[in-house]
């Protein structure tokens, strides 16, 4: 009894122990490897985009972004996705995880949060805002000017909505358990970035008198009503995620782990038995009909 006083945590029987590693152990292993690498990803990349446009003002120390995006961009536009990843992501069900206890062995061979992967998720930060960069000064051209020589608030609009799309975008790639939850959150999150920079820079005008909106205000209907920018985050959200949606697939199809393969697995058996289901209801309605034929 003065031990389970002492101690952090107590179990009241050592079975529980079995449910608590193999499968909260794993999911919570899984979840904070993720959130962790994520959060450095989402803030390098937006920061790099605004690095990279350096070279092209010739260094001048202009913020490319508009400030109050900037300033809410991990609360807003970015931050319930997150979350929901944090808490609620499952790559598989919890029955799976007690039946095939090796999947427990990714925590202790640091599998998913080691060296290796923090600079892969750096390097895919570094591309994709390189991306970022050349989209935004190559495709985007509203007035058919010489490359380059739109306003720096435009140019900032086309970033930072690149920036948001991405790595939301980059979430649905990560997350496994896309329920209903995660797929509001995502929405919210995105489209919460279109409506504050509608209201910031267009419905009220009172953020023209602040810092933080004055060079920005007015600039949301040239800029969204441009037809090279709609066209432009398709391109550039395609480009920036291609390569990490292809790696997935290479790495599902020729060396797969055991959880993808158990994936799979679910994943026949699900639909083996909405086939069985579909195929019983269809025999009994061509039953049914004939019943109805033979009757009349």
């Amino acid at each position: 009894m003065q031990a389970v006083n002492s101690s952090d945590y107590a179990i009241a029987q050592f079975r529980f122990l079995q449910r608590l590693l193999l499968v909260h152990g794993r999911w919570n292993y899984m979840r904070i490897s993720k959130v962790v690498l994520y959060m450095f990803y989402k803030n390098i990349t937006l920061v790099l985009a605004q690095y990279w446009y350096g070279f092209l003002s010739g260094a001048s120390g202009s913020k490319v972004y508009w400030e109050l995006g900037v300033q809410v961009y991990n609360i807003f536009f970015t931050g319930l996705p997150i979350v929901v990843l944090g808490v609620l992501d499952q790559d598989l069900p919890d029955s799976m995880s007690v039946k095939f206890p090796t999947l427990y062995q990714a925590g202790p061979n640091r599998t998913l949060f080691n060296f290796y992967s923090f600079f892969r998720w750096l390097g895919a930060a570094v591309y994709e805002s390189l991306v970022i960069f050349f989209v935004m000064v190559y495709g985007y051209n509203s007035k058919n000017n010489a490359i380059g020589s739109e306003s720096r608030v435009e140019y900032g609009m086309v970033a930072f909505t690149l920036a948001v799309l991405i790595v939301n975008l980059k979430i649905c790639l990560v997350m496994c358990n896309w329920t209903w939850v995660p797929r509001l959150t995502w929405w919210l999150s995105v489209l919460s970035w279109f409506i504050i920079v509608w209201l910031g820079t267009t419905a009220i005008p009172w953020f023209a008198t602040l810092k933080v909106g004055y060079d920005e205000f007015g600039s949301f209907l040239p800029t969204f009503e441009s037809g090279s920018y709609w066209l432009i985050l398709v391109i550039g959200s395609s480009i920036a995620l291609g390569r990490h949606f292809s790696w997935n697939q290479y790495q599902r199809l020729f060396t797969p782990e055991l959880y993808q393969i158990l994936q799979e697995v679910l994943f026949v058996l699900a639909l083996s038995i909405r086939v069985f289901i579909q195929s019983k209801e269809s025999m009994h309605y061509s039953c049914s009909y004939t019943q109805y034929i033979i009757d009349d």
